[in-house]
């Protein structure tokens, strides 16, 4: 019989190896331009967990890009789990310091309009991902707590005729998070989305995750204790992907360890206003969390003690 978790430790010792050999480098950083949210999303664990207000300084986010361009990082994204983006003052100026990078931008849709659509289409974003999922006002407006259905399709309707148009080389994504395990739902979400004229490929729809172990509708995993719609019995942590590839840099500069879930900066690793990111992931405190997984032993750990990101081998359950 197989030992599931002799694979595991082999696995991730070969995944340590990969990250050493390429000098630590992520493969992309999230950047925290905006610390503000404008909505109250249910499977979200940012506001009212956070203060929820401050948007990135235009001189931090040039040394942040400069810094990354120094240590070979290609990839930034600017993602809605750590505040809204397209609500900083801003944001057409950051996109502009940008070019070059290949730039993931998540938006709720809500700040968009016709004239900042036709903006954004300019910058030759790589990715444009666009946070919804529903078929109608209840479905929608149940989950994207704070946000106008009509006014969110208006929007993915104009941003599919003009980015079909005028920016056909950036990918669009619909990135919609369901809180239940709904098969039909999921259907009828891909039914309308397509009936706005986006393609299936274009689409990527998934159960929540427990955000660090803030959302807490899924099913109990007994050994654990830890909430999530995935099978993890008798399982131990992988070395968790984000940890591995995707850090985080928050509006003041700290850096974190996790630039998937740590808005509230739990799992801080250096400064990048004082550190180079190579010497903050070659540091002491990254150092102790690598091998914190290594144990299998995330007793006390901030976020990944409850986190069910890193069981399964996956981050997600998608449909």
């Amino acid at each position: 019989m197989i030992n599931q978790n002799a694979l595991i430790a082999q696995r991730n010792s070969e995944l340590l190896r990969e990250l050493d050999a390429r000098d630590r480098r992520p493969t992309g950083v999230m950047i925290q331009v905006s610390a503000k949210c404008n909505l109250g999303c249910r499977m979200c664990g940012y506001v009212g967990k956070t203060p929820n207000t401050g948007f990135i300084d235009t001189a931090l986010f040039t040394h942040i890009l400069a810094q990354l361009r120094q240590f070979g990082v290609d990839s930034i994204w600017l993602e809605t789990a750590w505040g809204e983006p397209m609500l900083h003052p801003g944001i057409f100026e950051l996109l502009e310091l940008a070019r070059g990078f290949k730039v993931v931008l998540s938006t709720n849709i809500t700040p968009l309009n016709q004239p900042r659509i036709e903006r954004l289409a300019e910058f030759g974003l790589h990715y444009l991902q666009l946070s919804f999922c529903g078929f109608d006002q209840e479905s929608y407006e149940g989950t994207y707590v704070g946000g106008k259905f009509e006014q969110v399709v208006r929007n993915l309707k104009l941003v599919h005729n003009l980015f079909r148009e005028r920016a056909p080389a950036t990918t669009l994504l619909i990135s919609g998070v369901a809180l239940a395990d709904d098969p039909r739902f999921i259907e009828k979400t891909k039914a309308f989305v397509g009936s706005l004229g986006f393609r299936e490929e274009e689409m990527e729809f998934k159960l929540a995750h427990n955000f660090g172990g803030q959302f807490q509708v899924a099913t109990v995993d007994a050994d654990t204790g830890i909430h999530t719609f995935k099978d993890i019995r008798g399982q131990k942590p992988d070395l968790c992907s984000v940890l591995m590839n995707n850090p985080g840099i928050l509006v003041d500069g700290r850096v974190t360890a996790c630039g998937c879930l740590d808005n509230a900066g739990a799992m801080i690793i250096g400064d990048i206003r004082t550190q180079t990111l190579r010497d903050i992931m070659h540091g002491a405190p990254y150092e102790t969390l690598l091998q914190r997984f290594m144990g299998g032993d995330l007793r006390g750990m901030p976020l990944c003690e409850k986190c069910d990101i890193p069981y399964g081998s996956t981050r997600i359950v998608k449909y």
